[in-house]
């Protein structure tokens, strides 16, 4: 129903056309994007949660555990988010200074109350070792992720959300003590779309993407440490 969730929660849910929700233990977890849904969803069962990070768990032990706002993030991740919402000079001049910040792996900000007082705590994460991503790397990420978009975009988004979460478009499976082993897409029976394999450690072991039953793309491999190995082209 158009109009519903601006109702109950404000103005906020004047931009969400189609506001997807769904029920998380003891939570209601919101999106305007049934395919963003499903992956944090997908994550959430793998357990690729931020409380499992060791950078994130390294940063919230500088805070308090109860706070009125809390912020973090992560360097790696939103930087290349960043060139979708700066003109192109802004961008080229972040750029240049992109070895800079990479070596702050995270910030996060808490602010707290008491009484009539507030408290804002900043901190910022630093290792010299850092460095900047192989461009290749980022380029072929890039591309397997435009691909898989387009992919999406020939099925209605809460179609094929539902197809994949309840009529098991996705194969998968497991090792005897209960991980995941592998997740496949299928289409008419065939293996087509994205591939991953996992190690029992939980760990990606590779990914890659098939069309009707055959490996197509890069492939890329990783040890059981998560770091990167080796791709292979198809």
């Amino acid at each position: 129903m158009k109009g519903f969730f601006r109702l109950f929660f404000g103005k906020l849910f004047d931009t969400f056309e189609k506001p997807y929700y769904t029920y998380l233990e003891d939570y209601v977890i919101f999106s305007n994007s049934a395919a963003s849904l499903l992956s944090f969803l997908e994550d959430y069962e793998q357990k690729n949660l931020l409380k499992n990070s060791p950078v994130f768990k390294k940063a919230w032990s500088d805070f308090a555990n109860s706070s009125t706002l809390f912020l973090y993030v992560d360097t790696h991740r939103f930087f290349p988010q960043l060139q979708t919402i700066m003109n192109s000079k802004t961008w080229q001049e972040l750029q240049a200074d992109k070895e800079s910040l990479y070596k702050f792996p995270y910030w996060s900000l808490q602010l707290t109350g008491e009484n009539r007082s507030a408290t804002l705590h900043y901190t910022m994460g630093y290792d010299a070792r850092a460095t900047i991503p192989n461009m290749e790397e980022e380029l072929e990420d890039t591309e397997m992720k435009e691909e898989a978009t387009t992919e999406k975009e020939l099925m209605n988004e809460l179609k094929r959300f539902y197809i994949e979460k309840f009529q098991g478009n996705v194969l998968r499976e497991f090792y005897p003590e209960g991980g995941l082993k592998s997740e496949t897409e299928i289409r008419e029976g065939r293996r087509h779309g994205r591939h991953r394999e996992y190690y029992e450690n939980g760990k990606l072991k590779l990914r890659g993407k098939y069309t009707r039953n055959l490996r197509k793309g890069t492939w890329k491999y990783y040890t059981e440490e998560g770091k990167f190995d080796k791709k292979e082209k198809y």
